[in-house]
């Protein structure tokens, strides 16, 4: 099995009972706004990060970039991805091992249209980890509030 990630982005994260959490304005594809620059309160990235049983990490570096600036970023080391330590995660029966990261952003501005990107490395390897596109409103569009 290869090491892959994924990342969700919205506007908050409310914890919830029996280790749930809940995320308030999920971002599908793009972050569509009608005029830049423009500031949301807060964004959250959520980083999930899944390898075999049997090659666990032993430290992996999250990062977010916004047009070439480092937006955040997290190191996470061996003695926080032990099994039993929050966001180490065995999924039975699948044979893996994910590790869930979140970033919050407070505020987020974005000065213009561009990519969000994420960029994970595990143990000196680069996963791919999908971003998220910051676009304007298409013409003729308009924006519900």
């Amino acid at each position: 099995m290869s090491r892959f990630a994924y990342a969700s982005f919205c506007d908050d994260v409310r914890p919830e009972i029996n280790n749930k959490f809940s995320l308030m304005g999920l971002y599908a594809a793009d972050m569509i706004f009608g005029d830049f620059p423009t500031t949301l309160p807060k964004m959250c990235v959520i980083m999930h990060i899944v390898t075999s049983v049997d090659k666990p990490f032993q430290e992996i570096v999250c990062a977010g970039r916004f047009q070439d600036n480092e937006v955040f970023k997290i190191h996470l080391k061996t003695s926080n991805l032990a099994l039993g330590q929050p966001g180490v995660i065995l999924e039975c029966g699948h044979q893996r091992l994910r590790v869930q990261s979140m970033a919050t952003i407070a505020p987020a501005t974005f000065t213009s249209p561009g990519l969000f990107e994420i960029e994970i490395i595990a143990d000196g390897e680069k996963i791919y980890c999908p971003g998220i596109a910051i676009s304007k409103v298409p013409e003729g569009m308009t924006l519900v509030s």
